[in-house]
């Protein structure tokens, strides 16, 4: 082998060399990349499950607002229904009080019939007197005619 060829195989050989550390810091290279690749991956995966557990919140979140509102409504529904029942019990507190003045008034008209029963009878009564008071009239004239009479017998 001449010198020629042995420094052209040692060339080669370098320049090999050269290429199979270049390939190595490549490949260490690619591998630092996939390390840092799957790094961001799992980054990506524990985010993308903390905004998914937040979504599962939020979904609570919202029916548990469905419900609120669920519930508010009902509670309107019933402050309606309360405020009917007030208007009845005032209605119903309205028509006791018609019935006791129907009542007063069914009273009146029997004191009032009364009343008119009372006149017929002290009007009864003082015709009445005055029948009593013609009737003491009459006997007066009459023990006065049988006074009358006695004289005249007498004479």
């Amino acid at each position: 082998m001449t010198h020629a060829v042995k420094q052209t195989a040692v060339i080669k050989s370098i320049n090999f060399r050269d290429q199979h550390w270049s390939l190595r810091d490549q490949h260490w290279s690619f591998r630092d990349q996939h390390w840092s690749f799957r790094d961001q991956h799992w980054s990506i995966v524990k985010e993308f499950r903390t905004i998914d557990s937040s979504i599962k919140e939020f979904r609570a979140i919202d029916s548990s607002i469905k419900e609120f509102r669920a519930i508010d409504s009902s509670i309107k529904e019933f402050r309606a229904i309360d405020s009917s029942i007030k208007e009845f019990r005032t209605i119903d507190s309205s028509i006791k009080e018609f019935r006791a003045i129907d009542s007063s008034i069914k009273e009146f008209r029997a004191i009032n019939s009364s009343i008119k029963e009372f006149r017929a009878i002290d009007s009864s009564i003082k015709e009445f007197r005055t029948i009593d008071s013609s009737i003491k009239e009459f006997r007066a004239i009459d023990s006065s005619i049988k006074e009358f009479r006695a004289l005249v017998f007498i004479y």
